[in-house]
């Protein structure tokens, strides 16, 4: 029996464990999204400022944004429009945090599709589906903020 699989390649070897740091990032970030509503399910009221999971995907967001090169980049107005969203203090709590959550996910995504190499990029086998859940965030953060 002979194995058919392609060995990695050297570039993306390096970088699994970051990729893997940022899997599991998005996973807290979804795990607190759904935490947040959860809460608000349980109380029947909108999230406390002094919440948890409202206060975590705050941070979350503000730390996304600060390490990602948004200069230039297509999110730049949804991230100004989330970020003035954030200090109008009008709206529903969890709706920010889902707003949050969106748009920590989808720079998340963005940031690791930017890390492959050039000449991988348009591999399908290797990006397909990180566009694909990019674009789904994306797709998610523009209905919250159009919500807004």
């Amino acid at each position: 029996m002979t194995d058919d699989s392609v060995p990695p390649h050297p570039a993306l070897e390096k970088l699994e464990p970051w990729f893997a740091q940022m899997h599991v990032q998005l996973f807290d970030t979804l795990q607190q999204a759904q935490a947040a509503v959860d809460e608000a399910e349980r109380t029947g009221q909108d999230l406390d400022v002094s919440c948890e999971y409202y206060q975590q995907l705050q941070r979350d967001f503000k730390v996304t944004v600060a390490s990602f090169p948004a200069e230039n980049h297509f999110t730049l107005p949804m991230i100004k429009r989330t970020q003035a969203l954030e200090e109008s203090e009008s709206g529903l709590r969890l709706h920010l945090a889902q707003v949050w959550a969106a748009a920590v996910c989808t720079l998340t995504l963005h940031r690791m599709l930017s890390a492959v190499p050039l000449e991988l990029a348009d591999d399908e086998n290797i990006t397909g589906e990180l566009k694909m859940k990019a674009a789904m965030h994306y797709a998610m953060w523009q209905h919250l903020l159009s919500d807004a």
